[in-house]
């Protein structure tokens, strides 16, 4: 399909440190028509992969799995000619970590003002979102790798087990031992024998000590990717 995209908006996702990407629509079906380099670089494809003529499920990415949401979404934009906006998780990056990118897509119309498309944009999900999506209040930069943080923060595979890191992100921000249940299906008896394991293993007696250890090590800086499930998950539109 020959479709004539503005040299300034390519100019624009050219130069954006944002994924940008622009797809098109056949009679039942979406395919990729144009990305930028930052979503090339999100979606971690090898470097002479083409993706334009691509439909999702012919990326060599975690994503393909997940197709169908994507063809949904498009279909739904090109159904009611609204932007909509999906929370997306899956392994991005060269480290093919876990983590949520919000990606907001847009009617994209021809000289006869027939949708013919999609623009999408992703970002990188805030710490704020990121808390409403757990049901949580969390501030600061995070990465779902569990593993050394940035800055020389302590390796929890070293000390302790996924489910402790579970309960250990969930208790600094601020959950009752009911509340942490709640999110992870698990009595709260389960969780407070536990969260006594972690302060025997560290040396406290308290919650607020907890987050001391945690702020003093970066652990708060990740969150464990049993929190987050691979997925994508329409947000508001």
């Amino acid at each position: 399909m020959d479709v004539d995209i503005s040299p300034q908006l390519i100019y624009m996702f050219e130069n954006s440190k944002d994924p940008w990407g622009v797809k098109l629509f056949t009679h039942d079906k979406s395919f990729h028509y144009y990305s930028n380099q930052s979503n090339l670089d999100m979606l971690n494809l090898p470097v002479n992969f083409d993706i334009e003529g691509k439909t999702d499920i012919e990326i060599p990415h975690p994503t393909s799995e997940y197709a169908y949401h994507f063809q949904n979404h498009d279909f739904e934009i090109l159904k009611r000619q609204i932007n909509i906006t999906s929370i997306d998780i899956y392994p991005y990056g060269k480290e093919a970590t876990l983590q949520p990118y919000a990606c907001e897509k847009f009617p994209l119309y021809d000289c006869n003002k027939c949708c013919i498309g999609v623009v999408y944009h992703a970002r990188k999900f805030s710490p704020y979102n990121l808390g409403n999506l757990l049901n949580i209040n969390v501030s600061g930069t995070y990465t779902c790798r569990l593993g050394t943080g940035e800055g020389g923060a302590l390796d929890p595979d070293d000390m302790f087990t996924e489910r402790e890191m579970e309960i250990i992100f969930l208790t600094i921000h601020a959950l009752s031992a009911k509340e942490a249940a709640r999110v992870l299906n698990i009595s709260h008896r389960t969780v407070e024998n536990r969260l006594r394991i972690i302060y025997q293993k560290i040396g406290i007696n308290s919650s607020s000590q907890l987050a001391e250890f945690c702020r003093q090590t970066k652990l708060h800086y990740n969150i464990p990717p049993g929190l987050l499930k691979m997925g994508s998950y329409l947000h508001f539109q």
